[in-house]
């Protein structure tokens, strides 16, 4: 017989306990996390407080898919309003994390490039002006806020049906993980990296079945960094590029100094590659065992 409550044993890193499941605390709790990260940034341009608010909505965006496609909640409407200043505080963290990246290569190979980094602080400077109109132009209203920390259709109970949709749709995802077979193959890599975040988040939140039960959290979110890590350098290395191309003379001395910064960026971005996928084929190599 079909069990209807949520009162259940389970086994969650290595450990049984005894709980009511529900996916609803933690959509709670990652939506407050984004509200206060957002009301410092309204306030104050603060990437520290924008990092944390785009991490809680990609949170609430990875909750959202899981419950709507499986207790057909329509929860992508509570976060759809938020679209246009996650995207814009992503600029600016993109713009950011570049300028960062870029100071350390400019210790690592000895050369500056001051005019690509005027760019990179007045592009800086430019995304923060935009954030502050979007702000103005597009509040948030209360309504807004209101569903989004109180989402209809998520409730404090489950069935353990529901959860053992929640525990397949996990692991489809896990098993829909393919290795690119070029680091050339950017869009590819992106889409990997977003499949194996939102895996993260929900493993995160998800108790573990006895038919999927992925033990090694610790080496998917170092994975996750790493694919970070290559995402900043790719995004500099398109910046360098269009910079080089389109506002830079051919006679200029920094040019010459851009494209040793593209080699180096090139081989980074390989020896990351190289690094990713051997993680993340011990990981699946680990879980078909």
């Amino acid at each position: 017989m079909l069990l209807r409550s949520v009162d259940f044993w389970f086994v969650f890193g290595g450990f049984s306990m005894h709980a009511q499941y529900s996916l609803l605390p933690h959509w709670q709790r990652e939506a407050q996390i984004f509200h206060q990260k957002i009301s410092l940034v309204a306030r104050r341009l603060h990437h520290g407080a924008i990092h944390d608010a785009r991490v809680a909505m990609k949170k609430l965006r990875s909750y959202a898919r899981l419950s709507d496609k499986v207790m057909r909640t329509s929860l992508r409407a509570a976060v759809l309003p938020f679209a246009t200043l996650y995207l814009t505080c992503g600029a600016c963290r993109d713009t950011y994390n570049a300028i960062r990246l870029l100071e350390a290569f400019t210790h690592r190979l000895d050369r500056r490039f001051p005019l690509f980094e005027a760019y990179l602080k007045i592009s800086l400077q430019a995304s923060a002006r935009y954030l502050h109109k979007v702000f103005t132009i597009l509040p948030i209203s209360e309504s807004d806020w209101q569903l989004l920390s109180q989402p209809q259709g998520l409730s404090e109970r489950i069935s353990l049906q529901t959860l053992r949709a929640m525990q397949d749709e996990t692991r489809a995802l896990w098993e829909s993980v393919e290795i690119p077979a070029s680091d050339r193959n950017a869009e590819a890599l992106h889409d990997l990296r977003k499949a194996l975040k939102q895996l993260f988040y929900w493993l995160e939140v998800v108790p573990a079945s006895d038919s999927f039960a992925f033990y090694d959290l610790k080496a998917l979110r170092a994975l996750n960094s790493l694919f970070g890590k290559w995402q900043d350098l790719h995004q500099l290395e398109r910046r360098v590029q269009l910079f080089r191309q389109e506002l830079l003379g051919k006679d200029t001395p920094e040019r010459r100094d851009l494209k040793l910064l593209l080699k180096a960026l090139a081989q980074e971005k390989r020896k990351l590659y190289g690094t990713m996928t051997d993680k993340l084929s011990v990981l699946l190599e680990a879980q078909a065992k």
